[in-house]
């Protein structure tokens, strides 16, 4: 068996999420972290202080000079596509945050950038390697429910409150909800339905939670293979996390 190359990551973007990646990169023995990237440089500084990063850069650009072999693009969804691209231009494979990018443009020109490089483009749809989810898969591919008819996705949620200066996305934009929440639901009802063909999103306010415009999103998503049912709350509680697949010889809960 060869045996598995080292690889250099490069982060870009040093906000929450950060800390999740770099956790993860830091138990694979193979994997070394050779930069954080960030305009606000105070914050690189904090977050490689924290992990023990030694490098920290004020642009991916300027990170180029310590070759890293992947890029995390883990900055808000409207630099995405711009930062994809520039990374897959240096050679790099890039990992990137969901959502990919806010709009099917940038998808696209994120796909072509990564055809034209030959670079692998990724993008974190996270919920599909949870155990859980993985073993309903595994049921369903087995044969072990018969055919997958319909799946349902449940999920609430909250923001902290707002603390003051700069005004963070949920507060900003009234379809971030679905942007941070829906997305995971829509890649975990294709990856049980096939391919998604079309969305129908309704979305309300029921006025019990300030931190965004629309606390109450419901979405049906037709797919190959069926239909999915998704409801996102802000408002509702206590929280929930669930996926029900329904299907011709039982059903799977997962939660």
């Amino acid at each position: 068996m060869d045996p598995i190359r080292s690889v250099k990551v490069g982060i870009v973007g040093a906000g929450y999420v950060s800390a999740y990646h770099i956790r993860a990169l830091q138990t694979l023995p193979h994997v070394s972290i050779v930069g954080i990237a960030d305009s606000a440089r105070d914050r690189a500084e904090q977050l490689s202080e924290k992990f023990g990063i030694s490098g920290v850069f004020d642009s991916l650009s300027a990170m180029a000079s310590a070759k890293p072999n992947v890029i995390h693009v883990l900055t808000p969804p409207g630099s995405h596509c711009r930062l994809a691209v520039e990374a897959l231009s240096m050679g790099c494979d890039v990992f990137v945050e969901k959502p990919m990018a806010p709009t099917r443009q940038e998808c696209d020109e994120m796909i072509a950038a990564a055809r034209r490089s030959g670079r692998v483009l990724s993008v974190n749809h996270s919920a599909k390697a949870d155990p859980v989810v993985v073993q309903g898969l595994g049921l369903v591919e087995a044969g072990a429910i018969g055919d997958v008819l319909a799946v349902d996705f449940c999920r609430s949620s909250d923001y902290p409150l707002y603390a003051g200066g700069p005004m963070p996305a949920p507060f900003r934009l009234g379809g971030y909800p679905f942007e941070d929440i829906g997305i995971h639901g829509l890649y975990l009802v294709e990856a049980f339905l096939g391919t998604i063909r079309d969305v129908a999103i309704r979305h309300r306010s029921t006025g019990r939670n300030p931190n965004v415009y629309f606390d109450e999103w419901r979405a049906t998503v037709e797919c190959e293979k069926g239909v999915g049912q998704m409801f996102l709350s802000w408002a509702t509680n206590p929280l929930r996390n669930e996926l029900v697949v329904h299907s011709t010889k039982g059903y799977v809960h997962i939660e």
